[in-house]
């Protein structure tokens, strides 16, 4: 089985290896969006394997689970691609429920209510399940904010402008440069970038300098991630992060400052692999029930 998360900017593929151990390739989806059109982003991938290899040798996979947004996901258009493209699919679930299965939140016996922080290249989505002892998750509701990484971008280039060589495409720029400093705890990262005449140029950026550009983003962030834990309904005990955002240095404790975290966990591990390594672990669910809305006693 293969878990598949299509994202608006990329795609994963994961597999348990021999190791036992999910195994993870990343796509980056240029010229296409994977939630908007996933007809076109699903072949990209799935690339030839190199000749010779045990794993062009293997039949491929074909049974997939197959993550969806919260919020904005076509389930219908999804399958259609995935069938069309010779996958056999065994599930779609929606990507949050994924994420819970990734921190092994959902079980036999538990009783809690988590808030998953998913924040990827377009979105903010922000979702309160509720889990039950009898395998039921239930999605109690969801907040979808247009801040993502591609934000994130924006507000670089624009504390950038008039500092990068002429012909170098500064949201491209901004990108490299802050998706350099969001895997490494360093002050600064250096990437080398090309210009629209194929000159080649190698930019610095600190730290300082991208946290006083998003500060504006990441204030908004942390006061609607605070919304949801004060907000009426079940009371949250864990916060569970994902998406690329999440990984950056810092987040984590961010959200356990806040008034509104103060007693509750919140986790981050491999954040922007939660969902698919997520798909992955429904093989150990052959009976999970998975719900829409507050529970009935809640709703009146």
């Amino acid at each position: 089985m293969i878990g598949i998360d299509l994202g608006h900017r990329f795609g994963r593929v994961g597999r348990i290896g021999p190791d036992g151990e999910p195994a993870v390739t990343a796509t980056a989806l240029e010229g296409t969006d994977g939630v908007l059109e996933p007809r076109r982003a699903l072949p990209l991938l799935f690339g030839p394997a190199p000749a010779g290899t045990a794993a062009a040798a293997a039949e491929p996979d074909r049974q997939a689970v197959l993550g969806i947004p919260a919020t904005g996901g076509r389930e219908d258009e999804l399958r259609r691609a995935a069938e069309n493209a010779g996958l056999d699919v065994a599930r779609v679930v929606p990507d949050p429920v994924a994420v819970a299965l990734h921190y092994g939140a959902v079980d036999e016996g538990v009783d809690r209510t988590v808030l998953v922080c998913d924040q990827g290249a377009t979105t903010l989505e922000l979702t309160v399940l509720a889990v039950t002892p009898d395998l039921t998750v239930r999605l109690v509701r969801t907040r979808a904010h247009r801040l993502g990484g591609d934000d994130w971008d924006a507000a670089l280039a624009d504390a950038l402008a008039g500092r990068l060589p002429d012909g170098v495409d500064p949201l491209r720029a901004a990108e490299r440069l802050r998706r350099a400093l969001g895997t490494s705890d360093e002050d600064d990262a250096a990437e080398t970038v090309e210009d629209a005449a194929g000159g080649r140029h190698r930019l610095t950026l600190d730290r300082a300098v991208l946290d006083r550009a998003v500060a504006p983003l990441r204030q908004r962030t942390l006061d609607a991630v605070a919304e949801q834990l004060t907000a009426p309904g079940p009371a949250v005990d864990t916060v569970l992060l994902a998406g690329g955002l999440c990984a950056t240095p810092g987040r984590r404790a961010e959200i356990e400052e806040l008034p509104a975290a103060q007693g509750l966990t919140v986790r981050s591990h491999l954040p922007e692999l939660a969902v698919v390594r997520g798909l992955l672990a429904l093989r150990d669910f052959p009976v999970l029930r998975i719900v829409d809305g507050p529970a009935p006693d809640a709703a009146r």
